[in-house]
């Protein structure tokens, strides 16, 4: 995972911005060294400050995935207290820079 602490953010990234919780991630030891554990602990402070929204059961998909342009995701909650209403998970899968217009519902 040191190693390869850039495909592991990206793991992490796509996880916890879907709101994937409960996985079974890797048995005990989640990190190697402190590259990969500063991975851990960014994700995990994310999907901790948004957990409210992440986990509402209202995920809209913004658009239908492809592979080819941005792929998005709308986590809503607009009945919580939370202080976000909504929160927009975008990622760009192919590898070349990308301009899109989305439209948000």
């Amino acid at each position: 995972m040191e190693a390869n602490s850039f495909d592991y953010d990206l793991a992490w990234a796509q996880y916890m911005g879907y709101g994937v919780a409960g996985v079974c991630w890797r048995g005990p030891r989640i990190y190697e060294g402190p590259r990969s554990k500063a991975v851990v602990k960014r994700w995990i402070a994310f999907y901790n400050t948004y957990r409210q929204t992440l986990t509402s059961e209202m995920l809209i998909h913004v658009r239908r995935p492809d592979g080819q342009s941005i792929d998005a995701v709308l986590h809503a909650n607009p009945a919580s207290g939370a202080p976000e209403k909504g929160l927009l998970f975008a990622f760009n899968p192919t590898d070349k820079a990308i301009t899109s217009n989305v439209s948000v519902p």
